[in-house]
């Protein structure tokens, strides 16, 4: 087997498996390279302006809130999702809404009737790229559009529940992570009875991280 370290990051953690392989198989010496993304990736963006245009917003002026997360036990509720809005909002931010697949989509529209939020049209692969590339930042679940928003560089929320940071979090140092350690952390479980471990989270632990981002982000525009 491996000889792979189970409490590293599970993209470095596969990236040591495909190493492993190559020098066994084929003779090949690691490269001891870090992860790496594509410097210009090519976007279908032309739906994505139209929208921004309709609706009078600009690239870097609104935040993603993606309710989706496959899994019922990395999403928030309908309560939830209003109290976050209802906090970024008072604090000055204008949140968009993401969702995925057809029950997400239900969601998405609830939650933007009762808060009177923007939700985005359903979006291609490409335009999902293209549309996290253009927001000040995402707040998400540990999903796919998680690790997409490292990809175009966009710093990210990531909300944590049955998983944790440390193994599938975002890996752009600017990014921050809602997440806190019960006895029964790690589960990976995509069922549960309490649901304790991301039932907790609120407006307050969701705008204390919004504050850590913010802050990341006016360093960075100061160096």
């Amino acid at each position: 087997a491996a000889p792979l370290d189970e409490t590293q990051h599970i993209i470095r953690k596969n990236i040591s498996l495909a190493d492993y392989l190559l020098a066994e198989q084929f003779q090949i010496v690691p490269s001891q390279m870090d992860v790496q993304y594509p410097d210009q990736i090519q976007y279908d963006g032309t739906a994505n302006q139209q929208f921004l245009d309709r609706h009078h917003l600009k690239d870097r002026e609104f935040i993603i809130l993606n309710i989706g997360g496959g899994w019922i036990t990395k999403i928030l509720s309908f309560q939830q999702n209003l109290e976050i809005i209802n906090a970024l909002k008072k604090n000055g931010f204008t949140p968009v809404l993401l969702w995925g697949n057809n029950r997400e989509k239900q969601s998405a529209k609830a939650i933007s009737e009762a808060s009177g939020t923007l939700m985005f049209d359903f979006l291609s692969f490409s335009e999902l790229f293209d549309m996290i590339s253009r927001s000040r930042f995402i707040i998400t679940a540990d999903t796919l559009a998680l690790h997409i928003a490292d990809v175009v560089g966009t710093k990210s929320i990531g909300i944590f529940g049955p998983t944790v940071p440390g193994r599938n979090g975002s890996l752009n140092p600017g990014s921050t992570s809602v997440y806190r350690e019960f006895d029964c952390s790690a589960c990976h479980r995509k069922q549960c009875r309490t649901m304790k471990c991301i039932s907790w989270i609120g407006s307050k632990s969701i705008m204390a991280a919004v504050e850590s981002i913010e802050a990341s982000s006016g360093s960075d525009e100061g160096t």
